[in-house]
């Protein structure tokens, strides 16, 4: 997006740990960043495909989102995120968040911000779709 001219923002929790990769990419292309950091490490996913199309997902896991955390991201995140037309949500749940606050996040989120685009799978998809 930040390729055709359009503002981003990101956000989220990113790992203090190894954090700094992330910085870099972020202040080198000019994307808004708001990631709150914590403690640990941001996970990483690798896919290796192999020649006939098979592919093989490692998903690596990555730090724990204390409750204190999730309520400053709440926080923090509804203070900002309805300032945009279009609000991306990806990923799974962070160890330590509870699918129904995530619930709860959403539904405030789609109060402040109607064009959600919602990218998740399991806990997190269920938790998101009751939003």
């Amino acid at each position: 997006l930040k390729d055709l001219g359009i503002d981003v923002t990101v956000g989220g929790f990113l790992g203090k740990d190894n954090q700094d990769g992330f910085q870099l990419l972020f202040s080198d292309l000019g994307i808004a960043n708001r990631f709150q950091v914590v403690p640990g490490r941001t996970r990483i996913n690798v896919k290796l495909t192999e020649k006939d199309g098979e592919v093989t997902d490692f998903n690596f896991s990555g730090f724990e989102v204390t409750p204190q955390d999730w309520d400053r991201f709440v926080s923090d995140s509804l203070s900002w995120l309805g300032q945009f037309d279009m609000v991306a949500v990806s990923g799974s749940l962070p160890a330590g968040v509870d699918p129904d606050a995530f619930t709860d996040w959403m539904t405030q989120l789609r109060a402040k911000c109607p064009c959600i685009i919602f990218d998740s799978s399991r806990e997190a998809l269920v938790a998101g779709l009751k939003a």
